[in-house]
């Protein structure tokens, strides 16, 4: 029943999310004379996942590899929305309404971190230094006694894990110009959400053998969910760490200036957007 009504809170705070973005944002799809009747190829094609692998192959190996790593930002994150209300209840011994007060905590704290560790920190050092901490959450809870403490001591590991995930989508974006970004942005929210379920679909099958064996002999299986977010953290942190250290030199971050309509360019401003542009080009 708790649970029942905390994601009916939650629906309602999307739902008025989605009604003040669609009354404060402004339209920016093409005006009327600019848009065409599309062909049945292009709707097929919307529909086939793969039709982004050719964006994702014209990105420099650098962005790819970013791109990798965000992919199994995505499939952790998957994992840990399966265990946390099922394996962790039962693991750690706790109930529904602390494991909500846990979360809600969580998030919070992330924010407040995130906009703190954005304040202080560069980004590229940044993310250099704390992506590592990715992989403490999930290691934690695989190797720790299953009490309530090792549950918060990876969740307080967690929060700092997040000054990384922003500085990683603040260098993923960074690799092109703004006139580019929405390409990116396309292919972030598509292999984000194909990470997400790739961890939804690999934990599942895993928590419910866990809990089944638990109900039966008072004792888990050896293979745990948290050990298949490990193997996901450890991907992404081998892959962010492979461009950082090989393909250094196809970072463009920081190259790329951000101007918004209101100012008026410079020359100089004007030539470092010319800039911009060939390079895109080339």
């Amino acid at each position: 029943e708790a649970l029942l009504i905390s994601l009916s809170i939650a629906t309602a705070f999307a739902l008025l999310a989605l009604l003040v973005y669609a009354l404060v944002v402004p339209d920016v799809s093409p005006p009327l004379e600019k848009r065409g009747n599309p062909s049945r190829a292009d709707i097929c094609q919307a529909f086939l996942v793969c039709s982004m692998y050719k964006s994702v192959l014209a990105q420099t190996r650098y962005t790819q590899l970013l791109l990798g790593t965000l992919f199994c930002t995505g499939a952790s994150f998957g994992c840990v929305r399966v265990w946390i209300f099922s394996y962790g209840m039962l693991h750690f011994g706790i109930s529904v309404q602390l494991t909500g007060v846990l979360m809600v905590t969580f998030f919070g704290a992330s924010g407040l971190v995130v906009l703190v560790g954005s304040r202080f920190l560069p980004t590229k050092l940044g993310c250099d230094m704390l992506l590592w901490i990715t992989v403490l959450f999930s290691t934690v809870c695989v190797v720790g006694p299953g009490v309530l403490a090792t549950l918060c001591i990876g969740l307080m590991l967690g929060t700092v894990d997040a000054i990384s995930g922003s500085f990683l989508n603040a260098m993923y974006f960074g690799q092109v110009s703004g006139k580019r970004r929405g390409e990116l942005a396309a292919m972030h929210s598509l292999v984000s959400r194909l990470g997400n379920l790739l961890g939804l679909l690999v934990t599942t099958p895993v928590c419910v053998n866990w809990i089944a064996a638990y109900e039966t002999t008072g004792k888990g299986t050896w293979l745990t969910p948290p050990m298949v977010q490990l193997v996901f953290d450890c991907l992404g942190i081998m892959m962010y760490y492979s461009a950082r250290l090989c393909l250094r030199h196809q970072d463009k971050f920081g190259l790329f200036v951000l101007r918004t309509e209101s100012e008026k360019p410079s020359e100089f401003g004007s030539s470092q957007a010319q800039n911009d542009d060939d390079s895109n080009s080339g």
